[in-house]
């Protein structure tokens, strides 16, 4: 008796636990809904039918009856398709209430044409209000039912996603050693190399700080700082790699005090920095690749650190693989700082180029969680 009076007031509500009928009977609703909306709407009809006959009241001849049925049954369908959809997701408003209009005045017209000569003892306002109704009644069980495979369509992608993400945690997971045994081995090569070769231990000492940064929580709060270390102990493990090869030129204008407590999500630059190196070409003598980073603090309390690479595109790599990551992370700082940031991309046949600008003020100049 409790557990009926807690669902009776909305507070525990009961969900299936696994009874295949029911699922079966949703994955049936979602996959085939034209089907049940043509089913409920003639169930509906017959329990009209069902009432006339009982109460005992007159039929309308068998073309009015079959006119209102499929007239009614194209509505509905016409409303759940086209309709909803459109104005809910597509926002095409005035286009589907016209078609929709155009279908009731042919609904209408082939209902006087089936009247025939009772048409004259017809009250017009009467017989106008009555089939809007008729037809606007029914549309709102359409429409629930409508929001109701919406709701199930969700629900369903949202657990897919979910597992998805479960999956790709576990071969993540399955695919690296522990962090702590990583850095925690590298820092014992150290120190038997450090009696060696100085310099091979400062180029270890870079790689292990980078990878550290790298094996850092993304939940955990991160600092423009931590990010501008990151991209110079990266740039300065490519110098090592391959000499003077390397083109690639870089400018700096900020003080790294003022950048340590302002926000930005991990390696939301350097994914342009690697990205330089996997699609760029960085070792050309007449293109070198250009990066800039440049902190403004105005006499205002604003605060603009602008972000510019430039490089050489690599003409031999797939067209495909030249993306650079941009949708990735213009999701990402749009999430973070909304409309307080901005990105410019030039691209030509030989060269690409970008331009972040992130303006911290208010929240984002002194956040920390």
């Amino acid at each position: 008796m409790k557990s009926i009076i807690s669902q009776f007031f909305n507070q525990q509500p009961v969900t299936n636990t696994g009874h295949r009928d029911i699922e079966r009977l949703i994955d049936s609703m979602k996959n085939h809904p034209a089907f049940f909306v043509w089913g409920i709407w003639t169930l509906y009809l017959g329990l009209d039918v069902l009432t006339r006959v009982t109460s005992d009241l007159s039929f309308a001849s068998f073309r009015i009856i079959a006119l209102n049925y499929l007239a009614g049954g194209v509505f509905h369908q016409f409303w759940f398709f086209v309709f909803l959809p459109n104005l809910l997701y597509l926002r095409k408003w005035k286009l589907i209430s016209a078609l929709f209009i155009l279908l009731f005045m042919v609904f209408f017209s082939l209902k006087l044409m089936f009247l025939g000569s009772g048409i004259t003892q017809i009250n017009w306002q009467s017989l106008i209000i009555k089939e809007v109704v008729r037809i606007f009644q029914f549309l709102i069980y359409t429409t629930a039912f409508w929001a109701l495979i919406e709701g199930v369509k969700r629900e369903i992608e949202k657990n897919r996603l979910e597992a998805d993400f479960e999956k790709l945690q576990i071969n993540h997971l399955s695919l690296q050693l522990s962090p702590h045994f990583v850095i925690n081995v590298i820092s014992n090569f150290l120190a038997a190399i450090l009696p060696l070769s100085k310099s091979l231990y400062r180029d270890i000492s870079l790689f292990s700080n980078l990878l550290s940064y790298s094996y850092k929580d993304p939940q955990l709060p991160n600092f423009l700082h931590e990010e501008i270390v990151a991209i110079e102990e990266y740039i300065l493990c490519q110098r090592g790699r391959f000499k003077s090869k390397l083109n690639f030129h870089i400018s700096k204008n900020f003080n790294k005090t003022d950048c340590k407590k302002l926000p930005l999500p991990k390696w939301t630059l350097m994914n342009f920095v690697e990205n330089m190196f996997k699609h760029g070409n960085c070792f050309s003598p007449d293109l070198p690749c250009l990066l800039s980073m440049k902190l403004a603090v105005p006499s205002t309390k604003k605060r603009f650190f602008t972000f510019t690479i430039t490089n050489k595109i690599e003409l031999s790599l797939s067209p495909i693989s030249t993306k650079f990551g941009i949708d990735a992370v213009n999701r990402v700082l749009k999430y973070h700082f909304l409309d307080h940031y901005q990105i410019f991309i030039s691209k030509s046949e030989i060269e690409f180029s970008l331009l972040i600008i992130i303006e911290y003020e208010g929240k984002f100049a002194d956040w920390i969680t």
